[in-house]
């Protein structure tokens, strides 16, 4: 065994790392009172019914300008390509690594030049975050590349297969077997009989 297997406990102890260390005061607490109202069932059962009010009564802009101000700014870098810009910046300086990501889903009747926006923010933002050869993550969501109508059908799609096709009953007590004859069957309702074993 090497000696460094045997080193005691306070040579191994690494510099503690306080995440909060650049936030000032209100921000700690701005941040703790948000962290607090997302734990809040009232406010995870009616916050998307209020949003929806709120847009009605106050409008886009002001009820956006809102949420990007307060639990916006908190849990995102920003909304646009400069904020991303200035978020990697800062937080390459706190020596903290950045993830980019377009959060969007669930567009209804999506248009081809939607969908390239969003396809071109994604490749702006992995430019900008790479931009000095520094290591970029981006995660990304295919839902945003998909119109809620198609993964509508393909929800719709899966239920069929998993309940009317494989009849997979969600019954611990239940331990029947699906037999290949049974199986073909079920494929043949849905107009399914050419296939390969």
């Amino acid at each position: 065994m090497s000696p460094d297997f045997f080193q005691t406990e306070e040579a191994t102890k690494e510099e503690p790392v306080s995440h909060f260390a650049a936030d000032s005061t209100y921000t700690l607490v701005k941040k703790l009172a948000i962290y607090k109202m997302m734990g809040s069932n009232l406010f995870i059962d009616y916050s998307l019914m209020g949003i929806k009010a709120a847009y009605k009564v106050l409008g886009k802009r002001l009820v956006n300008f809102a949420i990007e101000s307060t639990a916006g700014n908190i849990f995102t870098g920003g909304v646009n390509m400069q904020d991303v810009s200035r978020c990697t910046t800062e937080l390459k300086q706190r020596g903290v690594g950045t993830v980019s990501c377009y959060v969007v889903e669930g567009v209804r009747n999506v248009e081809n030049a939607v969908l390239d926006d969003f396809l071109n923010f994604s490749v702006n933002s992995v430019n900008e975050i790479t931009k000095d050869g520094e290591l970029g993550h981006f995660a990304m969501k295919l839902t945003a590349f998909i119109s809620t109508e198609l993964m509508e059908k393909l929800s719709l799609a899966q239920d069929r297969f998993v309940g009317d096709i494989c009849e997979v009953k969600f019954d611990a007590a239940d331990d029947s077997i699906l037999s290949e004859e049974q199986l073909m069957a079920n494929l043949a309702k849905y107009g399914i009989t050419d296939y390969e074993r």
